[in-house]
């Protein structure tokens, strides 16, 4: 919501104040949590969540495009640490992490791109990617006769989501090339991609944990 266009700064500084009370908060007590439950590389992923408060506290001081897309790549960086091993990896848990991290990656770019740092071009290149690395394992488990109902259903959400958000981006791409002036369309659309997208992120980190755990 901090990147998407909305309101007026009124409504920007205090989505931004929230965002770094709940942020603080939040990592504060995971931070403090990981350290006393005594779990292997728990002290490193406590510290790598308090880098992630750290670059946010930086971020909100300059906004540069660097520090504000390094602190959305660090809030999610733990979560690597928390995964756990699950040897032999299927190919659809794979397929489904590595479309995690794609998105992950895209949503930075999203950042990027949105700060002209970086173009369109890298945008849907990695959208693709990410894309591809989704589906291909989401539509595998919906045709397997074997796989559970709650891995079916994660992986309906999967597809749902990644079409929706590749509907939302193809539609921005012809607002781009019509050259439309509507603000309130613009605003409509541009949060619905923003937002789709997040919820993309956690429907395929979502798949990739449920078909880990079997």
């Amino acid at each position: 919501m901090l990147r998407a266009p909305v309101g007026g700064p009124a409504i920007a500084s205090a989505t931004l104040t929230a965002h770094m009370i709940i942020g603080v908060s939040i990592g504060s007590a995971v931070a403090w949590y990981l350290v006393r439950s005594g779990q292997k590389r728990a002290q490193l992923t406590a510290s790598l969540v308090a880098a992630a408060v750290a670059s946010g506290w930086f971020a909100s001081q300059s906004f540069t495009p660097f520090t504000v897309a390094g602190h959305t790549i660090a809030a999610f960086a733990p979560l690597a640490l928390l995964v756990r091993k699950a040897p032999p990896l299927a190919w659809k848990t794979l397929a489904a992490r590595i479309g995690s991290a794609l998105l992950l990656l895209q949503i930075a770019l999203a950042a990027l791109v949105r700060h002209h740092v970086v173009g369109l071009a890298w945008h849907f290149l990695v959208g693709g990617l990410a894309a591809t690395a989704v589906l291909v394992p989401a539509v595998a488990v919906t045709q397997d006769e074997s796989a559970f109902v709650r891995e079916k259903r994660a992986a309906r959400r999967t597809i749902a989501a990644v079409l929706t958000q590749a509907l939302l981006g193809a539609v921005l791409l012809l607002m781009i090339a019509a050259g439309t002036d509507n603000v309130p369309l613009w605003r409509i659309v541009m949060n619905a991609h923003v937002l789709v997208g997040m919820l993309t992120l956690l429907a395929a980190a979502s798949l990739s944990q449920i078909l880990a755990a079997g």
